[in-house]
C-alpha cells in the first residue's frame, strides 16, 4: 500500500492485526497520530511510514514491538522526544529513520541498547544535549546521521569503535572542539560530514589514512592546519570540502595522481603555493574552487583540456601568468577568476565552452580586444571583464548573448560608440560601461531593455544632450549613471517617467537649465548634480541631501536664498 495516494488516518482498531509483520504505507498523504493499540501488534517487525503527514507523539505501546527490526518514519511531523521504550526492548531493531521531523530532547544514551543497530538516523530534528559516548559501543553501526540539528558539546572519541561504520554525519550541529584522533580507526569509513560547527584544530592524520575515504567535508568551521601528503595516496577520494576554514600550507602538487577526484572545495583559506598541475588527471573532476587563498604562479595548463569540469573559481587570489586556452570545457557553466594578476589577452578559445552561464576575470592586467568569440556563448547570463587593460571595441557579436542579464565591462580602455546591437540584448538587467573612451551619444535603443535596472555610462567621452527617450526606460531602478561625460543641454522633462529610480548621477557635466524635473522624482535617495551649469532653485524634495550633491552650479539656490 506504498506509493499511492492513500489519504486520512490509521484505524484506531489496527491492533487487531496482532499477527501481521510488516506495514508499508509509505509515500502516501495520512495523517493524525499513531494510534495506542499499534502495540497490540507484537508480531510487527518492519513499519515503514516515511513520507506523510502523521504528527504528535510517538504512542507509549511502542514498547511492546519487541520484535522490530525496520523503522522507518522519516519525513512527517511526529514530535516530543524520541521515547525511551523503543531503545529499551530493541534487541532486533537494524534500522531507526527518524529523519525530518520535529523530535526534540537528547539522544537516549540507551539507544546503545540496540546492539544489531546498523542505521541510526535523524537528520533534520530538533535534537540537543551531547552525543552520547554510549554510542560507541555499537559494534554493527555502520550509518550515523544526525546532522541538522542543535547538538553541542564535543565528539565523543568513542565513536571510533564503531569499526563497521561507513557515513557518520554530524554536520549543522553546535559541536565544537577538536576532531578525535580516535575517527582515525574508523577503517571502512566512506563519508565523513562535519560542516557547519565550531571545530578547531587540526584534522587527525590518521583520517587522512583511511583507504576507503571517498567524502570529506569540513567546510564552515575554525579548522587549521596544513595537508598531509598522504591525501594523495586516498585512490577512492572524490569529494574535498574545506572552504570557510583556517586551513593553509602549500597543496601537495601531487595531488593530482589520484583519479577519483569529483571535487575540489579549497575556497576561503590561507593556502599558499602553487595550484597543483594535472587536477584533471582523472578525467572526473568537476568542481574545482580555490578562491579567496593566497595561491601564486599561473593555472596549470590542462585545466584548459578539462572535459568534465563545472565550477572554476580562482577567485582573489595572486595569480599571475596568462589564462589557459579552453581546448574542451564543454561542461563548464561558472567561472571566476577575478581579482588576481592574470595578464595578456583573453583566449578566443573561451568561445568553446558553450555551456558557460556565468564569467568574471574583473580585477586583473587582460589586455587586448574583447574576443567576438565570447559571442558563441548563447548560454551566459553574467559577464564581468572590469578593471583590466582591454582596448578596442565592443563586439557586436555580444549581442548574440540572447540570456545575458549582467554586463560589466567598466574601468577599462574600451572605445567606439555602444554598438547598437545590443538593443537584442532583450534580458539585460544590468549594464555598466563606466569609466572607458566610448564616444557618441547615449543610445536611443535604452527604451528597448525592458527589463534594465541599472545603467552605468560614467566617465566616457559622450557627448549630446540626454535623450528624452531615456525616459521611458520606466524599470530603472537602481542607479542611473550618466557623470564625467561631455552632457549638454537641459534635462527633458520626460525624465520624471523614471518613478522607481533610486540613485541618479549626472556630475561632470556641461548640462543646463532647471532641476524641476528631479523634484518629481519620489523615490530618489542619493542624487548627484554637482560640477555642472544648472540654475534656479533646488526643488524641495532634494533639499534634504548633501550639499555636497548640488556644487559647483553656481546659478543653483536654495529656495533662491543661498547661491551654491
Amino acid at each position: 500500500m506504498y506509493e499511492n495516494d492513500f489519504s486520512g488516518s490509521l484505524p484506531l482498531n489496527i491492533g487487531n492485526a496482532s499477527k501481521m509483520q510488516a506495514l508499508y504505507l509509505y509515500s502516501n498523504r495520512l495523517s493524525g497520530t499513531l494510534p495506542e493499540s499499534i502495540g497490540n501488534c507484537s508480531e510487527l517487525t518492519e513499519l515503514y511510514l516515511n513520507n506523510n503527514m502523521f504528527s504528535g507523539v510517538l504512542p507509549k505501546s511502542f514498547n511492546n514491538l519487541e520484535h522490530l527490526t525496520d523503522v522507518g518514519l522519516s519525513w512527517n511531523s511526529f514530535d516530543g522526544r524520541i521515547p525511551f521504550g523503543i531503545m529499551g526492548n530493541c534487541k532486533n531493531l537494524s534500522v531507526l529513520d527518524l529523519s525530518s521531523n520535529f523530535f526534540h530532547g537528547e539522544i537516549p544514551p540507551g539507544l546503545s541498547k540496540c546492539s544489531h543497530l546498523s542505521i541510526f538516523a535523524a537528520i533534520n530534528n530538533s535534537l540537543t544535549g551531547h552525543i552520547p559516548a554510549s554510542l560507541g559501543s555499537l559494534t554493527e553501526l555502520s550509518k550515523l546521521y544526525i546532522s541538522e540539528n542543535q547538538l553541542s558539546g564535543r565528539i565523543p572519541p568513542e565513536i571510533g569503535k564503531c569499526r563497521s561504520l561507513t557515513s557518520l554525519l554530524l554536520n549543522s550541529n553546535n559541536l565544537e572542539g577538536e576532531i578525535p584522533s580516535e575517527l582515525g580507526m574508523l577503517s571502512k569509513l566512506s563519508t565523513l560530514q562535519l560542516f557547519e560547527n565550531s571545530l578547531s584544530g587540526e584534522i587527525p592524520l590518521g583520517i587522512w589514512k583511511i583507504q576507503s575515504l571517498a567524502a570529506l567535508e569540513v567546510y564552515y568551521n575554525s579548522l587549521s592546519g596544513e595537508l598531509p601528503v598522504e591525501i594523495t595516496e586516498l585512490r577512492h577520494l572524490r569529494n574535498i570540502s574545506l572552504f570557510g576554514n583556517h586551513f593553509s600550507g602549500v597543496i601537495p602538487q601531487t595531488l593530482g595522481i589520484n583519479s577519483s577526484l569529483e571535487k575540489l572545495d579549497f575556497t576561503d583559506n590561507a593556502f599558499t603555493g602553487d595550484i597543483p598541475p594535472n587536477l584533471c588527471y582523472g578525467k572526473q573532476l568537476r568542481f574545482l574552487m580555490f578562491g579567496s587563498n593566497k595561491l601564486q604562479g599561473s593555472i596549470p595548463s590542462d585545466v584548459g583540456n578539462c572535459s568534465t569540469l563545472e565550477r572554476l573559481r580562482f577567485e582573489q587570489n595572486n595569480l599571475t601568468g596568462i589564462l589557459p586556452d579552453f581546448v574542451s570545457n564543454s561542461n563548464l557553466n561558472f567561472m571566476d577568476i577575478s581579482d588576481n594578476n592574470i595578464d595578456g589577452p583573453i583566449p578566443s578559445s573561451l568561445g568553446n565552452c558553450q555551456n558557460l552561464s556565468s564569467i568574471d576575470l574583473s580585477s586583473n592586467k587582460l589586455s587586448g580586444p574583447i574576443p567576438a568569440e565570447l559571442g558563441n556563448l548563447v548560454e551566459l547570463q553574467t559577464l564581468d571583464l572590469s578593471r583590466n587593460q582591454l582596448h578596442g571595441s565592443l563586439p557586436s557579436q555580444i549581442s548574440k548573448l540572447a540570456k545575458l542579464n549582467s554586463l560589466n565591462i567598466g574601468f577599462n580602455s574600451l572605445n567606439g560608440t555602444i554598438p547598437s546591437s545590443l538593443r537584442s540584448l532583450k534580458q539585460l538587467s544590468t549594464l555598466e560601461l563606466p569609466e572607458n573612451q566610448f564616444i557618441g551619444e547615449i543610445p536611443d535603443f535604452l527604451p528597448e531593455l525592458e527589463r534594465l535596472l541599472e545603467l552605468q555610462l560614467g566617465g566616457n567621452l559622450l557627448r549630446g544632450s540626454i535623450p528624452s527617450s531615456l525616459g521611458q526606460v520606466k524599470s530603472l531602478t537602481y542607479v542611473l549613471n550618466l557623470s564625467d561625460n561631455g552632457l549638454t543641454g537641459q534635462l527633458p522633462p520626460e525624465l520624471e517617467g523614471l518613478s522607481m529610480l533610486q540613485r541618479l548621477d549626472i556630475s561632470r557635466n556641461n548640462l543646463t537649465g532647471s532641476l524641476e524635473t528631479l523634484g518629481k522624482l519620489n523615490s530618489l535617495l542619493q542624487v548627484n548634480v554637482s560640477y555642472n551649469l544648472f540654475q534656479g532653485p533646488i526643488p524641495k524634495s532634494l533639499l534634504k541631501l548633501s550639499n555636497s550633491s548640488f556644487i559647483g552650479n553656481p546659478g543653483l539656490c536654495d529656495l533662491c536664498k543661498q547661491p551654491w
